[in-house]
Parts: C-alpha cells; sequence; structure tokens
C-alpha cells in the first residue's frame, strides 16, 4: 500500500490527547480524522511533525509520527532551515505521496522534492484568504513580500492536485492553477455525549475560536449588549494576547458575557451540545470545523459572515446574517427561546452532518485524490 505523509507539523497534541504546546485548529483536525480512516484502509500513514522535548517518534491509531527541527532564529534563517529540514525528512521517509494543509515555507520543499521524484503532491486549501492578493493575510516580514506569495502560488502550480474545501476556493483555484482541483468538504465523527451542565438561567448562545481579529470576537461583546437576557459563552485560546486580554475587561463588566480560554478537544463537543446556539462571527473560513461540531451536537449554527457553499441560507439548518450585525441580532432574539424551532433545526444540522460530511465518506473522497484516482466530484 502507498506511503503517504501528512505535513502536519503542530497536530500531535490534538492526536495524542496530551500536551497542549502547540496552537491546533480545523486544519489538524481534519488532517487526524482522515489520516485515521486511511491507515485503517491499510495504508502507511505519516504524520510529519516538529520536533519537541515532549513529542515522541511512535505509532498512535495506525498513524506514525516523523519529528523534524523546528527551525529557530531571523525569518531568513527559519525558512532556510524549514527547507533544508523537510529535504532530509522526505528522503528519510521516502513517501509516495505528500499532502500539505495551510500555506508557508513548507510547501516549496515539498514542491521542489515531488517534482524531482515520483512523488504525488496535493496541496489542500485551509482558509478562502489563501486564494486572495491581500497582503494582509499573510502576516509581517518576508510573508508579506510579493515574492513570497509568488513562490507560495509557482509552488501550488507544481502540485499534482489540489483540494478545495468550497466552491468559492474551487472556483478561484481552477482560474488561477492548471492543476486538476477537487472540492471536498471537511468531516467530522458523530458520537453521543453528556451536555456539560452549566448553571445559567437565560438561554446561552456558544462561541469558539483562537482568539484572533479575523474571528472578530468584540462583536460577541456587541451582541451581549444588545441581548441582555441572552448569556454568550466565549471558548478561545490567546491567539491574540493584547485581544484575549480586552475580552477579559469586558467580560468582567458584563454579566451576560463569560470568556472560558481554552477547552480541550476531547472536551470541547460537550460545550457545543449545552449550547442553544453556536455563533460565528468570523470575517472569512474554508469549513468552519465549528459548524460540523455543532451540528454533530444538534446544536444550530448562527453566522455572521461565513456560510461555505450557501448551506445555511439554502439548507434551512441555520442562521446566515450576510455581513449584518444588526440582522443576526434580531434572527437570534426571534430564535433563542422558541426551544420547539431550536430542537427541528438541531436535528436537521445533524442529519445534514450524516449526509453529507461523514468521516467514511469523506476520506473515500481524500483517497481517490491522494492517489491520483480523482473523486468524481471535481465540478460539485
Amino acid at each position: 500500500m502507498s506511503r503517504i505523509a501528512f505535513f502536519t507539523l503542530n497536530a500531535y497534541d490534538m492526536l495524542t490527547g496530551g500536551h497542549e504546546g502547540d496552537a491546533v485548529g480545523g486544519a489538524q483536525l481534519q488532517q487526524i480524522l482522515i489520516g485515521k480512516e486511511l491507515a485503517k484502509r491499510g495504508y502507511e500513514v505519516i504524520f510529519v511533525e516538529y520536533a519537541a522535548e515532549y513529542k515522541k517518534e511512535q505509532r498512535i491509531d495506525g498513524i506514525k509520527i516523523v519529528t523534524k527541527p523546528r527551525p529557530k532564529g531571523s525569518e531568513l534563517s527559519r525558512a532556510a532551515k524549514a527547507v533544508v529540514g523537510t529535504l532530509r525528512t522526505l528522503r528519510r521517509i521516502d513517501p509516495d505521496v505528500c499532502y500539505r494543509r495551510v500555506l508557508d515555507f513548507e510547501i516549496l520543499p515539498l514542491s521542489f522534492y515531488c517534482s524531482l521524484t515520483d512523488t504525488r503532491f496535493v496541496y489542500g486549501f485551509a482558509h478562502d484568504n489563501e486564494l486572495t492578493d491581500d497582503s494582509t493575510f499573510f502576516s509581517k516580514g518576508v510573508k508579506q513580500t510579493s515574492l513570497y506569495r509568488r513562490l507560495n502560488q509557482f509552488a501550488i502550480s507544481t502540485a499534482d492536485s489540489a483540494i478545495a474545501q468550497n466552491a468559492y476556493q474551487y472556483n478561484i483555484a481552477t482560474s488561477r492553477y492548471d492543476t486538476d482541483v477537487y472540492q471536498i468538504p471537511n468531516c467530522y465523527q458523530i458520537e453521543e455525549v453528556e451536555p456539560i451542565d452549566w448553571d445559567y438561567e437565560s438561554p446561552v448562545i456558544f462561541w469558539a475560536a483562537r482568539i484572533e481579529r479575523v474571528k472578530r470576537p468584540k462583536t460577541v461583546v456587541k451582541l451581549a449588549r444588545k441581548l441582555p437576557d441572552v448569556t454568550f459563552v466565549m471558548a478561545g485560546g490567546p491567539g491574540n494576547a493584547e485581544l484575549y486580554s480586552e475580552l477579559q475587561q469586558e467580560a468582567e463588566s458584563l454579566e451576560n458575557l463569560v470568556l472560558l480560554g481554552h477547552i480541550p478537544f476531547e472536551e470541547i463537543d460537550r460545550h457545543f451540545a449545552a449550547a442553544d446556539l453556536f455563533l460565528n462571527t468570523s470575517e472569512a473560513e474554508g469549513f468552519p470545523n465549528t459548524f460540523l461540531q455543532a451540528w454533530a451536537n444538534e446544536t444550530p449554527v448562527a453566522s455572521l459572515a461565513v456560510d461555505p457553499n450557501e448551506i445555511l441560507s439554502s439548507q434551512g439548518i441555520g442562521l446566515f446574517a450576510d455581513g449584518s450585525v444588526e440582522t443576526l441580532c434580531e434572527e437570534m432574539r426571534d430564535v433563542i427561546d422558541d426551544e420547539e424551532l431550536l430542537s427541528t433545526l438541531g436535528q436537521d444540522s445533524r442529519e445534514y452532518l450524516h449526509e453529507n460530511h461523514s468521516v467514511e465518506a469523506i476520506s473515500e473522497q481524500y483517497e481517490r485524490v491522494l492517489l491520483g484516482e480523482g473523486n468524481g466530484l471535481t465540478d460539485s
């Protein structure tokens, strides 16, 4: 069977359920779910991780963990070390297929190595903004330069295949790149969980994400002020320390705003299950894993600006405000006390997840793309 290498870099903590030293999120979760399923099917699945004192090279749930040095020094120095470290790791593991999700320096050596060998290279778009020409998406320093963006675009263009999460990504990617592009949504496993016992007398709207500007957590503060009879519970680690501190101060001054901080992945479903609504306030995302987590726990989604493939607006399983805070506030006010409507929306959400985002079905599509067999859904 083929040897498939996922350059996850930061998935170890979520995979092992132990240490929480790395910033983990949706990209790591999807690779873990798909990696485990492919391992069950007999493939040699390798996760390439940044080395850390607590990370051990071992096999977990059929996935072999291999570590490579985390580059240190200046930005240019880190970039050079990342290239060297990745090439050495590739020679060591000798994969048949390489997969990378999230733009960074890693895709440059992956592109180079796979172009010179018979190794397939598949890139997965993690965020809608990866297809933008807006330099503000590329952080700061070298990553904001046009050279860096052109190198990234060139590396993606050398991929044998690329995977888009939604129609927006698919349409732009197919117009920009000659490589085969496939549209495959995210997946999630439905499991029964015991809702956390929240001692709130009012309805609860749950928000979960890393505390960063792009997630627009300050919008939750505005909504909490507009809906004083609803409790807003926020979960997320300090991606932006200054912003996190500001939210802590806001939570102390508002009785109906609670900031929980980081919640371990193995406990987060209990929070989704206990909420009446899940709230998303992000500027843009690919296909939010939090939508899937909410649906799996029969919790309807209320979204300010993100509606991948127009699912919320076309399937009738949630609220979509098309960017308007006022509209979002009004729609949440209308449904939050209607237990029968919330129950119906929740049940329909879970059914939609079961029919369209099962781990088995989505992994089968990934399997075909990774092996170069297509997935039959290029134009979906």
